[in-house]
């Protein structure tokens, strides 16, 4: 059976997305049912406790091609009950004058337009993964605050240290933003998402959780080295965007780290100042200054997808020159 598949597979490479994916699923549909093995129930009782799965169980979401998600995540449906997705701007329009370029925000005021995709990863998701998985400080997540002058990490934790739940609610009663790595880990559906959007983008895509308490910062000012899609699912976010004046500035290649605008960014000039509700959608190009803050008496989660990262003719070019001096 496997030898079967996987010849069915190397056969259908040189075709389109769509059609690899039709002859795939017409191939597994004429393989013959697999055989049961026959264990007891001590058996049973091993495995079901050795393989439990970490994921949050929710219905799968799909969608018919990697252009229709990236339109759905432009559309801008704003009806509970309406499921036509609405393009304020075209994917043709954004890869082509947003992209790398300038940040968007989308308004849909639909708080379950997450929820409809079964993309909501509330705290109440986040609760249930800390259970159910040994996540570790530094390794699942980091936490920090930002009182307008200083960032600020968890003094009473220890790099490495397991994180439980009463350990979280402590982080967020005392102010803290607990930023989660790589949650496609754990809730299947928020995978999808990063899976197709790699096939719409053709490079690798990432993914971070924000939890941040009510009327908190988490992070200070800074600009990424990818482009990000910002997805707020609960609670409210004011954020501020600024650009550098002088071109050479614009598009770096790495990270900035922690930054004071007055000093080390005199040329940054405000661009955007938004509030994220859920179901709301900020994309933020690689270079942009930003800082973001929590207002209201909610804590705020969203999702970040990045992409992107070191994916440039630049980073293409100075790796054939590494490769060529080191042979």
């Amino acid at each position: 059976e496997i030898k079967t598949l996987n010849s069915t597979k190397h056969r259908i490479m040189g075709r389109t997305w769509k059609q690899r994916k039709r002859a795939l699923e017409k191939a597994k549909a004429h393989q013959p049912p697999k055989k049961k093995r026959k264990t007891n129930n001590r058996n049973q009782k091993k495995t079901a406790t050795a393989t439990a799965a970490p994921s949050v169980k929710q219905e799968l979401c799909a969608w018919p091609s990697p252009q229709e998600c990236m339109a759905w995540l432009l559309s801008s449906n704003t009806s509970n009950n309406n499921n036509k997705n609405e393009n304020p701007v075209s994917v043709e329009t954004f890869c082509n004058e947003y992209l790398g370029r300038k940040p968007l925000l989308i308004k849909r005021s639909n708080d379950s337009f997450y929820s409809e995709k079964h993309l909501n990863l509330q705290l109440s998701d986040i609760h249930r993964v800390i259970k159910e998985n040994e996540l570790r400080l530094g390794q699942h997540m980091i936490c920090k605050t930002y009182d307008g002058q200083h960032e600020q990490q968890v003094p009473w934790l220890k790099s490495d240290e397991k994180i439980n739940n009463h350990t979280f609610k402590k982080i967020m009663q005392h102010g803290f933003t607990v930023q989660m790595h790589h949650p496609q880990h754990f809730h299947e559906n928020i995978a999808r998402l990063v899976s197709v959007l790699e096939s719409f983008f053709g490079v690798e895509v990432g993914c971070n959780v924000y939890i941040t308490p009510s009327k908190k910062q988490g992070l200070a000012p800074h600009w990424d080295d990818v482009e990000v899609f910002v997805l707020q699912i609960e609670g409210k976010k004011q954020w501020k965007l600024y650009e550098r004046s002088d071109e050479d500035n614009q598009y770096p290649l790495e990270s900035s780290g922690d930054l004071q605008l007055e000093t080390d960014c005199p040329d940054a000039q405000l661009v955007m100042e938004c509030e994220l509700s859920p179901g709301d959608l900020l994309y933020v190009p690689r270079g942009t200054i930003h800082c973001a803050k929590t207002i209201g008496d909610s804590h705020s989660t969203h999702v970040t997808i990045s992409t992107h990262q070191r994916a440039t003719w630049g980073d293409f070019i100075q790796t054939l020159l590494e490769k060529a001096v080191s042979d």
